[in-house]
């Protein structure tokens, strides 16, 4: 195992042996240290931390109390696993994503909900932000309740959790939603990125625009977001529109969604979300075209433009994706791409269902389709057009 790298300081008022078991529970529930994995010895634990075997002894005794530590005799201490004994008629289902406020993800709770109620099954939801430790505790939290299975909206597509890969290998069935995440070999539904964003720029560039900005919160590395951008370049490609470096936007900050939707930024947010666009938008051939990587930042963006004065869509066309409730409502209803967010979770289930059923065989990945809704962010309906683009849904 990788050796872990733990300080115990002698001042201060908490006990040295407290202090090893602190760490030791934290990175057990952070999931750094995955069920079954041996520790190093008493010994080894003394000798680096220079404390005595009786302290290192008095935390393991702390841990194996709790229920995390366990110790086979003449082998040595071990994390327990925290996978409990789940009857077959247990009917259970954990649901966790990043928010609990998020419409995106409610919509796919939705979705869910209603399908496994229907086989009569029941879901444990939970959020846990954007913190990957705290997703390794909730999932365990889930684990030791009973469940059957999990719906997962991960954290960071980025990062092959150990957790999940421990899940994986336990054969637990977990179907991840709205992006996958590399390494992880595990059911996912996920919709087709990659053409939503083909279309958002293709039809901006039907409205005659050449100089299209994208604009993210800095996680091109996550799937959807990495398809997302692959459909625009694609797009400028195919209709001979080379790409500028200068037209991505990548260091705008991601802000609680339910923050966003009910307009309770900070005055110090809000005024950063205005100077990263205005530095932007100082640049030379600047865009006069703008595709948001969700809704949550059109919306920001929209605000902003306004701040500045510039008048949307006259001065610059926007289009988002997700197609929020909240979409249509703006003070510039938002063109932005549909994901069929309910279905997303109903197709989850249905997934779940199959692996709990064993209709399954290797892991599969479920893309649905996503659908364009024109709105008056883009500018489409200040344009007289002999004929309009074909394939737009009209809200």
């Amino acid at each position: 195992m990788k050796k872990p790298a733990f300080a115990v300081r002698r001042e201060g008022p908490c006990p040295i042996y407290l202090q090893l078991a602190n760490q030791l529970r934290e990175r057990i529930l952070a999931g750094d240290l995955l069920p079954d994995t041996r520790l190093e010895t008493e010994w080894q634990l003394a000798q680096d931390l220079h404390i005595s075997r009786g302290t290192v002894r008095q935390a393991l005794a702390t841990l194996e109390n709790e229920g995390l530590l366990y110790r086979i005799p003449g082998k040595g201490t071990y994390v327990r696993g925290f996978l409990a004994k789940v009857s077959n008629t247990s009917s259970l289902i954990g649901f966790m994503v990043p928010f609990a406020h998020d419409p995106l993800t409610m919509e796919m709770l939705s979705g869910a909900e209603s399908t496994l109620r229907g086989r009569g099954y029941r879901l444990l939801f939970c959020n846990c932000g954007r913190d990957q430790a705290r997703q390794a505790r909730e999932v365990r939290a889930l684990l030791t309740q009973g469940i059957r299975g999990l719906i997962l909206f991960p954290v960071d597509g980025a990062v092959s959790a150990p957790i999940l890969s421990w899940l994986q290998e336990q054969s637990f069935p977990v179907v991840l939603i709205d992006r996958y995440v590399p390494g992880v070999e595990v059911d996912s539904v996920v919709v087709d990125n990659y053409s939503g964003g083909y279309q958002a720029t293709e039809h901006l560039i039907l409205l005659g625009h050449r100089r299209i900005g994208f604009v993210a919160t800095g996680n091109l590395h996550i799937s959807t977001v990495a398809e997302r951008f692959a459909g625009y370049r694609q797009a400028l490609e195919d209709r001979c529109i080379s790409y500028r470096p200068s037209w991505l936007l990548e260091k705008w900050q991601e802000w609680d969604p339910d923050r966003i939707l009910q307009n309770r930024l900070t005055p110090e947010e809000q005024e950063e979300d205005r100077r990263l666009l205005s530095e932007y938008l100082r640049q030379e051939d600047a865009p006069d075209a703008l595709f948001a990587v969700n809704d949550l930042v059109a919306i920001r963006l929209l605000r902003s433009l306004q701040a500045e004065g510039r008048r949307v869509p006259q001065d610059m066309a926007l289009v988002g994706f997700d197609n929020l409730d909240v979409a249509a409502n703006l003070a510039v209803p938002l063109t932005t791409i549909h994901q069929p967010k309910r279905e997303i979770g109903a197709q989850a289930a249905r997934l779940l269902l199959d692996r709990l059923e064993r209709r399954s065989a290797g892991p599969q990945k479920v893309v649905l389709p996503v659908t364009l809704v024109v709105r008056e962010s883009c500018g489409a309906r200040l344009h007289e057009r002999e004929e309009e683009p074909d394939g737009l849904m009209r809200s």
